[in-house]
């Protein structure tokens, strides 16, 4: 399939796409900016491991500049992964929602107008658990109301999106995430961690019980190419480790102890509960009983999950993030 896929700098954008082209698709990269030197240096890295192999087009944000030529090309699948934003959990009060949303869903009529002009087949738009109702497309009560700012402009532009695509006839999907890690991501827990261990200290978990659903972007990313490629589901919401924080933390430190050779020691510290959650690793606000997903189990008229064995090696996945983590710590060490 030949598809559009946007907002591929960003960390689990690169993995996605490197996905899609693993699986023998077709990719095209919009880019809002004008080269790739005007992104970040940890964005620079991140497009520069797939952009000899995708058609690239600089200078288009959605809905502007060049992205309505590409719609031009045959595009079977439109993924909408870009956002205006922080990751979903990041402490973001001041967060203008409303901006947000409007880069997001930038003349969103005539973008869906050419869309449906252009005969592509579906559109994918990538959402987040932090989202109300967990970033579902249905919640019975009513319940779960967005996190934060982010994801409240996030629950914004999936409603609107949604609504042009049925305005104009354009089967609407989702695919939403939970708390990825891996190689090239930003800065937070797990890259924390292992730092530490190669420094010899210990590491502390600062929050421990909070239960998060932590999955490794080298699965979301093999689940998102699946996805892009049915025509059964309208929505999917991989799982990781669903556990809490400390005991994926326990876990963390024993794939890493023999893979980066060193004895990766762990504190914990205290948890306080708050009337509103918990407090995570970084005083960010969480809801534990709000990150344990229900699976799909085909009761819902949907087909079971794929056997994550028939897509994904856990033990290569493991072993491939602490040989990027002792890459990056010698390459600090000597700048």
């Amino acid at each position: 399939m030949k598809i559009l896929f946007t907002g591929a700098s960003s960390f689990t954008g690169m993995h996605f796409v490197q996905a899609l082209l693993k699986a023998g698709h077709e990719v095209h990269c919009t880019f809002s900016r004008e080269n790739n030197f005007a992104y970040s240096p940890e964005e620079q890295v991140r497009i520069s491991t797939f952009t000899q192999h995708t058609h690239n087009r600089w200078n288009s944000p959605f809905g502007g500049g060049w992205f309505w030529r590409e719609l031009e090309d045959d595009i079977d699948v439109v993924c909408l992964h870009g956002a205006k934003g922080l990751s979903g959990g990041g402490p973001n009060i001041d967060f203008d929602v409303i901006g947000a949303v409007e880069s997001n869903t930038f003349n969103v009529p005539g973008v869906m107008r050419n869309i449906k002009k252009a005969g592509v087949k579906k559109v994918v738009l990538t959402g987040t658990y932090f989202e109300r109702w967990n970033g579902l497309l249905h919640n019975g009560n009513n319940t779960n109301p967005p996190k934060n700012a982010y994801a409240l402009s996030k629950t914004l532009t999936s409603d609107i999106i949604k609504f042009y695509c049925d305005e104009s006839g354009i089967p609407f999907t989702k695919f939403i995430i939970p708390n990825p890690f891996g190689p090239y991501e930003n800065k937070r827990f797990t890259t924390d961690a292992a730092m530490a261990w190669l420094d010899g200290k210990h590491f502390t978990v600062l929050d421990p019980d909070p239960n998060r659903d932590n999955i490794h972007v080298s699965l979301l990313a093999e689940c998102y190419a699946k996805f892009v490629s049915d025509n059964v589901r309208m929505e999917l919401a991989p799982r990781g480790y669903q556990t809490s924080q400390g005991d994926f933390a326990l876990k963390f430190a024993r794939e890493m102890r023999s893979r980066l050779g060193v004895p990766c020691p762990l504190d914990f510290a205290q948890s306080q509960k708050t009337a509103s959650g918990f407090s995570d690793y970084r005083g960010n606000r969480t809801y534990p009983e709000e990150y344990l997903k229900p699976d799909h189990t085909g009761n819902d008229g949907l087909p079971a999950p794929i056997p994550l064995s028939q897509i994904w090696d856990e033990g290569i996945a493991w072993a491939e993030l602490a040989e990027y983590y002792k890459r990056i710590h010698k390459a600090t060490r000597f700048k």
